[in-house]
């Protein structure tokens, strides 16, 4: 994500001329509004959704690893009542960092995104 703001998006927008609407008619080159920490934070909840996503998928499919992987995590090395608390932990962080970042963008909607993310995941993954 950071890459891809300052490797791509960031010399693509500072091409781009927006005309102000102050009376001017002045151009501007379109710069990102986003302050560093908010796509710190915005980076960090898509990797705590995503950790929280792998933990669950690990504790709903013990008897697929097995067949497959041979190797099970959940319910050998790491108890599963704790696979959940740290799913939960995971998606408490996540939502709570996507929920900053909507605040900090000015709309508080978008961060109901991070606990739809989440939920579907938790309820996806519980069914297959």
């Amino acid at each position: 994500m950071v890459l891809m703001r300052y490797a791509v998006i960031e010399p693509l927008l500072g091409r781009v001329t927006v005309t102000l609407l102050d009376g001017t008619g002045a151009h501007v080159p379109w710069i990102s509004s986003l302050p560093c920490i908010a796509l710190f934070c915005l980076s960090a909840a898509t990797v705590f959704i995503t950790a929280g996503g792998y933990v669950i998928n690990d504790y709903f499919d013990i008897k697929t690893d097995l067949i497959n992987r041979g190797k099970v995590i959940v319910g050998t090395k790491i108890p599963r009542r704790q696979a959940m608390m740290w799913h939960n932990i995971l998606n408490v962080a996540g939502v709570a960092a996507g929920a900053y970042v909507s605040w900090k963008a000015g709309s508080l909607w978008m961060g109901l995104l991070f606990l739809l993310v989440t939920g579907l995941l938790y309820f996806l993954l519980r069914k297959l």
